[in-house]
């Protein structure tokens, strides 16, 4: 499988030139050692009927950029519309017709780029309105295919202590997450740049967070929709409250993180002030030997230069590259990321890998889920001992 190759081949250039040393070099080596025999060990043992017990406590993150919509939806979504990447915005939403009808050309500048230069001209307010409704529009009719996409086997994938932060507008993955609450505690989701499907309520705090025309869940009071576009020159998220608030959730899960994926976040330029604050919270890469950072990222992306954006979080070689979030560790080990990886980080645990069933409908994919779920609940409503 893809992710055993990567990772035994990955292990053994460590092994072979040990580039660390003292304490880090040795972990670093047992690490290793441990990706490249763990498939020796695993072939001679039998089956295992359960997942690791799910205890831990630290959460698995995932970032969500563009990327991953358009990974979801390479086609379209349910009734055909394209998921733009800020390279082709502005062409995927036609808005070359607002920008001519305003006497603006567009340059073959990204649109978050010429979003900025026209806020920050007070002489083409009417242009920018213009602009922000047709965005807003475009990505309120946007809508999940009756059968089970990407997006619901990624929250199926994670469990409630698990958090996903996303910089889309679009509203797949707080669709995702109300259509199968029913059947699955899913994680928690942080819009960082606020979302057509979310509103929040900041009568009281924290702030709720419901779909927009609902009444807030603890007041009653309609919640307000969030400002979608911000001038990139002056990302002050501190002007919304909630927001504001979704960033230092982000940021405290970010510290608590063992695992990181990034899935389809390119780290754009426009995006520094994101990232700077992104980084803040998961520190100085040196003191997270321990953990896992894994990529996500398009078919012939160019992996040399998304490692030298992600760099300043990556501890020497503890990441992985995937072309598909179903070789990730949220698709191969699913509900139990951490507890696998930290098993076989700190304990020489060898794991199991169980492959998402990428093609199974609603029901064959909820008995595939059922036992882990099952297993969850066994464990949080276990009596206490004497």
């Amino acid at each position: 499988m893809l992710r055993q190759a990567t990772s035994r081949g990955k292990a053994r250039r460590v092994l072979l030139t040990g580039k660390a040393s003292g304490f880090a070099g040795w972990f670093a080596k047992q690490k290793a050692f441990l990706r490249v025999t763990r498939w020796d060990i695993l072939s001679t043992m039998p089956p295992k009927s359960t997942a690791p017990t799910p205890d831990a406590t630290r959460p698995h993150v995932m970032i969500l950029g563009s990327g991953a919509s358009l990974a979801a939806f390479p086609t379209g979504e349910k009734r055909g519309r394209r998921l733009p990447v800020m390279r082709d915005f502005i062409e995927v939403l036609d808005l070359g017709p607002i920008l001519a009808g305003h006497g603006i050309a567009h340059t073959g500048a990204d649109f978050e780029s010429l979003y900025s230069e026209l806020a920050a001209d007070g002489r083409h307010f009417r242009c920018v309105t213009e602009l922000e409704a047709a965005v807003h529009e475009y990505f309120s009719r946007l809508e999940l295919p009756d059968e089970p996409t990407l997006y619901d086997r990624l929250v199926l994938s994670l469990r409630p202590k698990d958090v996903v932060i996303t910089f889309n507008w679009d509203p797949f993955l707080w669709a995702a997450l109300n259509r199968n609450a029913i059947h699955a505690r899913g994680p928690q989701a942080i819009f960082l740049h606020g979302n057509v499907a979310v509103g929040y309520c900041t009568h009281h705090q924290p702030a709720s967070l419901r779909s927009i025309g609902k009444p807030c869940c603890k007041c009653g009071r309609s919640v307000e929709a969030t400002r979608l576009l911000f001038p990139v020159r002056e990302k002050n998220y501190q002007r919304s409250a909630p927001i504001a608030a979704g960033w230092r959730d982000a940021q405290r899960a970010l510290t608590n993180a063992y695992v990181l994926t990034i899935f389809g976040y390119g780290a754009p330029t426009t995006d520094v002030e994101a990232v700077a604050l992104l980084k803040a919270a998961w520190g100085d890469p040196e003191d997270r030997v321990m953990e896992e950072v894994e990529i996500i990222h398009r078919v012939g992306a160019d992996t040399t230069e998304l490692l030298r954006k992600w760099k300043p979080f990556i501890c020497r070689d503890h990441f992985q590259f995937h072309s598909s979030f179903y070789a990730s560790a949220a698709g191969m080990l699913s509900r139990r990321s951490v507890e696998s990886l930290m098993g076989a980080h700190q304990d020489c645990i060898p794991y199991e890998e169980r492959p998402l069933p990428q093609t199974a409908g609603w029901k064959a994919l909820r008995e595939w889920f059922r036992p882990l779920i099952d297993q969850e609940l066994r464990e949080e409503f276990q009596p206490l001992a004497e």
